[in-house]
């Protein structure tokens, strides 16, 4: 610095001494000046900004203090919380300012004016001469900057040396390239010095000046390391660089394929279609071509591309059923996954047609994916004794296979069975083995898809919290039709009419583009029970019979099954007997063929249709099918409908104790118009109802209340940063606005906390 300036930066650190403290902006800095400030005061927290972040309100803020709530705060309580949180004497260093968000920008404005009576100094540097103008006005030091022609060839090799980290960064890219190569060259000497064979090999792979089979052959081991420890996102990087290197196409396209594939387990959607792209000008092998076919249909079948997905597996079956069985197999288990969440038969049944010419080995393997295939076919041909022979076969079959495919197919298996707790318990399942090999490619579908089993057991708290988990970890969160219609569905049942509506429009707009019509069914499904649950029986079976007729575009068999009970009431209700009548025999030979939940619900539709002297049997035989299932909202339709029969018996005692059971049943869900209707009831016979409080006007949310209760029962926040796939400063963000709504401050209070808190849900 020259002597002006070094005057400048001294104030400010005898300032910071003397108990006060400031602000400063040096312009022009680079690594090495940053360097120097740094060396200059030991206590520095020393953060940078990044340019993709330049755009994410308060990213820069967040970086300084994780722990700092930085959702829509005034700035001026922002930069009084930061200089609250910094520990006296502390010196913020943040480089690269010209990259700062503007809402981080208008807190260190603010910063600025109360800055003086704390012991605390930030310093921003900017690599370019423009100051961002929310900086105007602090105290400035513009550094000389170094121009690269002037620099002789060491000098040159030293700069290359400091941004080789950094190939995206413009004065990397200044460079020339011989001081690149030198720079990179050195860097893989030292890297390969010290055991660390993964940069050895990024940096080899950065010098190369073409085509080099022995540094692509390294890339490759690399990424077999970096796999091993389950980072996929830079695996495929390193296999792309591989292909990009290999002397021979037939190689190039192999790494190609690792790379979709590990893109794709990383959760890049986009990663895959990318590189699928590569392989298009090349000749690839059978095998390599099907295992690149399996990686495109699963990126289309997360994306909603129902049609592109059955056709990517179903060609990777036919390019290896004769060579590879094993591979076909594992392409039409996809492929029947896509048949079923499409809900066409056709689909279903030719997947069961080809399985029939795999060679068959008699192991248990082989046993389950007959029985899983066949039972989903029968299951959309409506020969439901068939399928449920075939399904608890499976599912029978997969408690003693460990093959991570298994698990995903048995959840989908339980829930064609119509077995909740079978259900639930293989997505468990799904999840840890995600998680065990730290794949992100199908978390979104599987939390989705565990979400619909939340929603059915009457959990809405944890399936809200799962799909909150599942939009975090998708590429195209917001534009997924099975997601906008799970979100139907849980506002349905807590009564929120125009958010259900719209959630339904959505379903609807997105499952035409994506052609996902189970989709579609869900939703109109969710918006049929929205109108059951306000009173509206001839609306909600305007809905539901779209669902049930075959002639309907939304025709969809396996969801009509799980609507049946809503179908039947709204019929019942609305005096069409003859519709209730159908739906209610399809849903007894569901019952009758296994399916847990339709035996503990059957009871209840039987004796809403019940007449005479029998009725009364019919509902105590229907509570006691229900009873202790782990199905509350069940529960509680069918004592609400049991305690509206006994008030128009005149059997008002009983009634209460029904009514009453009802409310709280339907409270502890949060299906607030089904209570409300259970209250209407119990007014009716001569007694009130006291309604719920609603809680804090600060509520968790379903992210904060999922990590806080996972902290309650003892987890690490690194333990459920790996469960829940998040990172750890994400964590503690989410732990610390739970601490604050919950008005505690410790780990140790917050069981105690949770329970007592007064949360709507």
């Amino acid at each position: 610095m020259h002597e002006h300036d070094a005057g400048i930066f001294g104030d400010l650190l005898d300032s910071l001494a003397g108990g006060s403290g400031g602000v400063l902006v040096v312009a022009g800095a680079d690594s090495s000046a940053a360097a120097d400030l740094r060396a200059a005061y030991a206590r520095v927290i020393h953060v940078s900004a990044a340019a993709s972040e330049a755009s994410v309100a308060f990213a820069g803020l967040h970086a300084m203090l994780p722990s700092l709530p930085a959702t829509e705060a005034d700035p001026a309580v922002l930069a009084a919380g930061l200089l609250a949180r910094s520990d006296p004497g502390t010196f913020w260093l943040v480089e690269r300012g010209e990259f700062l968000d503007p809402a981080t920008l208008f807190v260190l404005r603010e910063l600025s004016t109360l800055v003086a009576g704390h012991p605390v100094a930030v310093v921003v540097t900017v690599r370019a001469a423009a100051v961002p103008a929310e900086l105007d006005g602090w105290p400035r030091i513009d550094l000389p900057v170094t121009r690269i022609a002037d620099l002789d060839a060491d000098g040159r090799l030293e700069l290359a040396l400091a941004a080789a980290d950094s190939p995206a960064d413009e004065m990397y890219r200044s460079l020339p390239s011989e001081s690149r190569r030198a720079a990179h060259t050195l860097l893989a000497r030292v890297a390969a010095d010290r055991g660390d064979d993964v940069a050895a090999a990024r940096h080899e792979a950065a010098g190369a000046m073409g085509a080099d089979d022995r540094i692509a052959k390294d890339l490759e081991d690399a990424a077999s390391t970096v796999t091993s420890r389950g980072e996929h996102a830079a695996a495929s990087e390193l296999l792309e660089r591989a292909a990009q290197l290999s002397v021979e196409p037939s190689a190039a396209a192999r790494r190609l394929v690792l790379a979709a594939e590990s893109a794709w387990h990383s959760g890049s959607a986009a990663g895959v279609r990318r590189l699928s792209r590569q392989l298009r000008g090349l000749q690839v092998e059978a095998p390599w071509r099907a295992r690149s076919c399996i990686a495109e249909g699963s990126a289309a079948f997360a994306g909603g591309d129902m049609a592109e997905a059955y056709r990517a597996f179903m060609l990777a079956a036919r390019l290896t059923i004769e060579e590879r069985p094993a591979t076909a197999t594992s392409a039409l288990l996809r492929a029947a996954e896509v048949a079923w969440w499409s809900g066409r038969r056709d689909r279903a049944a030719e997947v069961a047609a080809v399985v029939e010419s795999l060679p068959r080995d008699g192991s248990t393997s082989a046993e389950f994916i007959v029985a899983v295939l066949a039972g989903g076919a029968h299951s959309f041909t409506g020969d439901l004794e068939a399928a449920g022979h075939e399904l608890l076969t499976a599912l029978r079959l997969a408690e003693s296979l460990s093959d991570p495919r298994v698990a995903v197919l048995a959840a989908q298996a339980a829930l064609l069975l119509g077995d909740d707790r079978a259900a639930a318990t293989f997505h468990e399942r799904t999840l840890a083995e995600l998680q065990a090999v730290h794949s992100e490619g199908e978390l979104p579908w599987v939390l989705q898809s565990f979400a619909s089993v939340d929603i059915w057991q009457g959990d809405l708290r944890s399936a809200s919290a799962r799909v909150a988990q599942a939009a975090e970890h998708d590429e195209v969160s917001g534009a997924d039709a099975t997601q906008h219609s799970i979100l139907a569905h849980i506002a349905a049942l807590r009564g929120q009419s125009g958010v259900c509506r719209a959630h339904v429009s959505e379903a609807l707009r997105l499952s035409e583009y994506d052609r996902s019509p189970t989709a579609a069914a869900s939703a109109l499904w969710a918006l049929g029970q929205l109108e059951l649950g306000l009173g509206n029986p001839s609306a909600a079976l305007a809905q539901l019979s779209a669902i049930d007729d075959p002639r309907s575009e939304h025709a969809n068999p396996v969801v009509a099954l799980f609507a049946a009970p809503d179908l039947v009431e709204a019929a019942t209700r609305a005096a069409r007997p003859e519709l209730a009548a159908s739906a209610l025999a399809s849903f007894e030979r569901w019952a009758d063929a296994g399916a847990r939940w339709a035996q503990a619900v059957v009871p209840r539709l039987r004796a809403l249709r019940a007449q005479g002297d029998g009725t009364f049997d019919h509902f105590e035989r229907a509570v006691e099918a229900v009873a202790g299932e782990g199905l509350p909202f069940e529960e509680g339709r069918t004592r609400l409908l049991y305690g509206e029969y006994l008030r128009r018996d005149r059997q008002r005692v009983l009634a209460r104790k029904q009514l009453e059971l009802a409310v709280k049943l339907f409270d502890a869900v949060g299906a607030e118009p089904w209570a409300e209707r259970a209250r209407q009831e119990l007014s009716a016979s001569g007694q009130t109802a006291r309604r719920r409080d609603g809680g804090s006007e600060e509520r968790l949310t379903p992210r904060e209340r999922q990590i806080a209760e996972l902290v309650a029962v003892g987890a690490s926040n690194h333990e459920v940063a790996a469960r829940l796939f998040l990172s750890r400063k994400t964590v503690e963000y989410h732990l610390h606005k739970a601490y604050t709504k919950l008005g505690i401050t410790s780990r140790s209070t917050l069981a105690a906390a949770l329970e007592e808190a007064a949360i709507d849900w």
